[in-house]
């Protein structure tokens, strides 16, 4: 009874944020278009791309997770993961630049599980499960960066900002191993359906992914006779992977840091 108003507390609390991002995306893009109105003749085109990992931040979410019949442990593999980008690059006086474009990114995470469906010691089953999950977004960063000159023909941009991603695929495979005692292990693979939302409603599922993300960035690059540019980017995702986390499963957040080349046009 205590927690009957907690479900339509959080549903509120979700859509407040989502609420102030969306204004915030507005003033960003107001930036974006005075800056470019006061500096005719000066706006530049970025055409980048290149490949990063996803580093997870797992949450526990469940006293479940310490059970001795079930565990469940997220890994941090490194994933090559591919992204790209165009950005408009809109200078703001002699020493600040604001950039903003459209990008794809490739993110991933992966766990185990460990569950013992029987524990009689002569028919003991054991499964285990090996998951992936790729998520695929399509992005609308915005950065403001401080130029710091190195030579006459090259200069180090140091910015931050956010980057609204759009989920727009997800995927999954298992790899599963049942074990019996004095039976040989029956092995298989598969593909599995990975659901996904926008709000989360009494129908949503466990295990549905959140096809909304915000992300706060970092980046370094380096800028060589105003043409090519090479890019240390590093991204934390502001919200959990889960719209609800799935049964005994820890919910996570990504971070996602790559290296791109560009071209400035």
């Amino acid at each position: 009874v205590k927690f009957r108003y907690l479900f339509p507390a959080l549903q509120y609390a979700n859509a407040i944020v989502r609420l102030y991002t969306m204004r915030l995306t507005c003033l960003l893009l107001l930036l974006f278009f005075t800056g470019r109105h006061t500096a005719q003749g000066q706006v530049r085109l970025l055409v980048y791309t290149g490949a990063g990992t996803s580093h997870n931040i797992y949450k526990s979410n469940s006293k479940d997770d310490y059970l001795d019949y079930y565990a469940y442990r997220g890994e941090n593999g490194f994933y090559v993961l591919p992204h790209a980008g165009v950005s408009v690059m809109v200078p703001i006086g002699k020493k600040l630049l604001f950039e903003g474009g459209i990008n794809y990114t490739q993110k991933q995470f992966r766990g185990e599980e460990n569950k013992i469906i029987e524990a009689n010691t002569l028919t003991q089953l054991t499964v285990y499960n090996e998951s992936k999950t790729r998520l695929h977004y399509l992005g609308l960063p915005f950065t403001l960066s401080y130029i710091f000159p190195v030579s006459a023909k090259s200069a180090l941009h140091l910015g931050a900002g956010i980057n609204y991603g759009f989920m727009i695929k997800a995927s999954g495979r298992t790899f599963s191993r049942q074990s019996t005692i004095g039976f040989p292990p029956d092995e298989s693979e598969f593909e599995n359906f990975v659901p996904s939302g926008l709000l989360q409603t009494s129908k949503t599922t466990h295990g549905t992914i959140n096809i909304f993300d915000t992300g706060a960035k970092l980046q370094l690059s380096y800028v060589w006779h105003s043409k090519l540019m090479l890019r240390l980017a590093s991204e934390y995702s502001l919200y959990t992977v889960y719209l609800k986390a799935d049964r005994n499963k820890p919910d996570l957040q990504l971070w996602y840091t790559g290296l791109s080349v560009g071209y400035i046009f």
